[in-house]
């Protein structure tokens, strides 16, 4: 007998983006710092250009390119789906990372330094993707990278984390 997909539905890559996947947590953490500081810059840009006769066009761009900027890395939204860990900055979902559960070796509470306030630094051996200054959970991945991960909430998502973690045999 042959096995019949139904039609109209796609079939995901990856499990961990089927919306059939639970999402058993989820936080989202405003990134407070750029929602003050743009704004601030964009009144400051049209205070300094206002007697400058500059055209609306000008003042429109800056304006674009600074809601822009808030759309695309004002918030860090964590979400744990199934088996994978994923995180993403913004309201369209990209920049966008994942970490299978099965790659974590241990996890830890930490501290996100503002050296790093909400970007994706790596290297050969960790990365980070902290909020600025705020709490966070140090993964150390099973091949010995290290990820920094900030959250409002760490011991909370790390305890869901480990309540989902594979057990060894």
């Amino acid at each position: 007998m042959k096995v019949v997909k139904p039609t109209g539905q796609p079939t995901p890559r990856d499990a961990s983006h089927s919306a059939a996947v639970e999402v058993s947590y989820r936080s989202s953490q405003w990134l407070l710092g750029l929602w003050i500081i743009l704004p601030l810059v964009l009144a400051l840009v049209i205070a300094t250009t206002w007697n400058l006769h500059q055209p609306a066009w000008a003042w429109m761009l800056t304006s674009s390119v600074l809601a822009l900027s808030l759309a695309v890395l004002g918030r860090l939204v964590i979400e744990l789906r199934g088996q994978v860990l994923h995180w993403h900055y913004g309201f369209f979902g990209w920049p966008r990372w994942q970490l299978p559960l099965g790659e974590i070796e241990d996890l830890q509470a930490a501290r996100g330094a503002a050296a790093h306030a909400g970007i994706q630094l790596g290297s050969r051996q960790s990365s980070f993707t902290a909020a600025l200054g705020s709490p966070a959970l140090l993964f150390t991945r099973k091949d010995g990278r290290r990820i920094l991960l900030g959250s409002p909430e760490p011991e909370h998502l790390a305890q869901f984390i480990r309540a989902r973690l594979p057990r060894p045999h």
